[in-house]
């Protein structure tokens, strides 16, 4: 996504623009998982991940841009709209309520993002599950969940060229199940 002269988001017709707080638990989590789950999927197994064209760069699938609107950071996440299921799903998973259209303000703000009406969405809380009592907790809680996140993802790269009949192999994966 780039943003031209107009401060509007240049959008690809291709894809879904899921919009959230950056201050909204799950928010982190969120395009974390989005990434690593949904845009870039770990093959289910050695036939499969041969069949997977690597030509292009996975990476332009995954798009994340940081826009401020009616006072607070934003995450603007793209993703091809053939994962829209998908996304609906990880959404429900973290508690998160994916609504069509764009978010709002008080004063009627429009959000700077021109594209389909059918392809941006607002990702919100449940109600009740945030409350100005519990909202430091969790924004901490869910800190510790992306970094142990992406800590295993790391490890199970790692793990990728490991000989799962050497010794020093197993010991490994079996650190990580632990």
């Amino acid at each position: 996504m780039d943003i031209d002269e107009q401060q509007r988001l240049r959008t690809d017709a291709d894809f879904n623009y899921y919009i959230i707080s950056a201050f909204r638990p799950g928010a982190q989590i969120f395009a974390v998982r989005a990434e690593w789950e949904i845009v870039t999927p770990d093959p289910v197994d050695e036939d499969e991940a041969e069949e997977i064209d690597t030509s292009e760069d996975e990476s332009e699938d995954f798009h994340i841009a940081i826009i401020q609107f009616g006072g607070l950071p934003h995450l603007v996440i793209s993703v091809p709209r053939t994962t829209h299921s998908q996304i609906k799903t990880l959404a429900n998973d973290l508690r998160l309520n994916v609504v069509p259209g764009h978010p709002m303000t008080s004063d009627k703000e429009h959000f700077p993002l021109e594209a389909a009406a059918d392809s941006i969405y607002t990702l919100e809380s449940f109600p009740n599950t945030v409350t100005k009592q519990n909202l430091q907790q969790l924004r901490r809680r869910e800190s510790q969940e992306v970094m142990k996140y992406l800590q295993a993802r790391s490890e199970e790269e790692d793990n990728q060229d490991c000989d799962p009949g050497e010794e020093d192999c197993v010991e490994v994966i079996l650190e990580n199940i632990e």
